[in-house]
């Protein structure tokens, strides 16, 4: 997430990486100020191959498996993974994962 806000995202413009412990999970957010993604595109973030629109102004190639290995590793240790984004502004990019502390 970190490598895609860095690439997405004008040369020295700020990235904010935060960590939020909530009720049962720990919430991890990075946030750019990239070109942002459609509300069409984020439907399809997580689907295989998929490139956003909006990467093109920028000509940034990737794989488009990124996000979708980065799902199968969370929904495999039970978190989830979303996006939230306004064209033009940037994008924030989730996860949460169970947090149990024990004692």
């Amino acid at each position: 997430l970190v490598d895609n806000a860095i690439k997405f995202s004008a040369r020295d413009t700020e990235i904010l990486v935060s960590l939020e412990k909530r009720e049962g999970e720990v919430r991890v957010s990075v946030s750019d100020h990239g070109p942002g993604i459609s509300v069409e595109d984020q439907r399809k973030l997580f689907t295989p191959f998929f490139q956003a629109s909006s990467t093109s102004s920028v000509n940034v190639k990737g794989s488009g498996l990124g996000l979708v290995i980065s799902k199968g590793i969370l929904e495999a240790h039970k978190g989830r993974i979303w996006c939230e984004s306004v064209l033009g502004e940037g994008t924030t990019f989730s996860f949460a994962l169970p947090f149990r502390q024990d004692g």
